[in-house]
Formats: structure tokens, sequence, C-alpha cells
């Protein structure tokens, strides 16, 4: 899965807390996120205009749903509830709680299936 196809899958899958989501378009997403917060600072920083906030803000409220479904997709495949992302939004304890989510976002999905679907494809997880 590239970042076009991830970026996409998880803007059409906007609100699906149900089934699992591959590490790549888990990453992907992010990058693209981030990548677009990164590139909207820069150019509100350089135009100074407001509206250019506005946008940054709107894409970011926009993306809430989508990112948190997106990360209980990525936990389900790994066997773990999607309530554990919750702990990242506690203070304190999301530092602590940080290290076994990073841990599990990078893990490889479990092959077999679980509680929360079948597998992903084998030859969608080697792309």
């Amino acid at each position: 899965m590239n970042l076009i196809e991830s970026v996409q899958k998880c803007y059409k899958n906007y609100a699906n807390f149900e089934g699992r989501a591959t590490r790549s378009e888990f990453w992907y997403f992010y990058l693209f996120f981030y990548l677009t917060i990164i590139l909207g600072g820069i150019i509100s920083s350089k135009i100074d205009v407001d509206a250019v906030y506005g946008i940054v803000a709107i894409f970011l409220f926009g993306s809430i749903i989508p990112s948190a479904a997106l990360t209980a997709r990525r936990l389900h495949d790994v066997g773990k509830s999607g309530w554990w992302q919750v702990l990242g939004f506690i203070p304190y304890v999301n530092i602590i709680a940080l290290i076994p989510l990073i841990f599990w976002f990078c893990s490889e999905g479990e092959k077999n299936k679980n509680k929360y679907g079948p597998p992903i494809k084998i030859n969608e997880r080697k792309r």
C-alpha cells in the first residue's frame, strides 16, 4: 500500500472502528497527516494569512475521527482493543502508555483470524 492508497482508504473508512489495518496503511496516513500540518504551518508563517490557519484547523478537526478509527483498526490487527489509544490522552499516563502503543503500532499484525476479523491478505502485507 502506498501513501495515496493509504490516505484514500483511511478517509473512505471515515468512522469505521471495526476490522484491521496494516502497518503501511497506518504509518503512511500519519506521514501524510503530520506533513500536511507542517506544510500548513510553514505556509502560514511565510504569507501570514489567517485563512491558512483556518484551513489547517479544519483539516485537523476533520481528521480526528479518521485517525482515531485507523488507530483502533491498527490495534485490532495486533490483537489489542482500540480503547488502548485513550491512554495516550491521559496526562502523565500518556508518557508511559506511549511505549507499548508505539511497540504495537510497529509490530506485525496477527496472521491468523482474531476476534476483530480475518487477517489482511498476505500479498497486501508484503507491499
